[in-house]
């Protein structure tokens, strides 16, 4: 039994790492300035290149939503959570770091 719960919580973290990748390199892509920080303008183009039509309206209650510190951009460490906070009301840590966008 414990032999199981050890391979569940390995396999289980190497799917937050990936998943964690995944999500760094479509930040990465998005970044165009390569800053470090995602603009309403560059997360708008992503969106239109994804053939996704967002409003105004709708990308301002988007960052209202991720920009948690209110200061205009959206950092990794604030784009990281999106996907809980979206699809579970909650927001998780996840105790895994990569190193700042250069």
């Amino acid at each position: 039994m414990q032999e199981t719960l050890l391979t569940f919580i390995k396999e289980f973290s190497e799917f937050v790492k990936e998943t964690e990748h995944q999500l760094y390199a479509l930040f990465k892509s998005i970044d165009h300035d390569k800053n470090g920080k995602l603009d309403k303008g560059e997360l708008q183009a992503a969106f239109l290149r994804s053939g996704l039509l967002v409003t105004q309206s709708k990308l301002d209650q988007f960052f209202a939503k991720v920009d948690t510190n209110s200061d205009g951009v959206i950092t990794f460490d604030e784009w990281r959570c999106v996907r809980f906070e979206f699809n579970r009301g909650v927001s998780i840590h996840v105790p895994y770091r990569f190193p700042p966008l250069r």
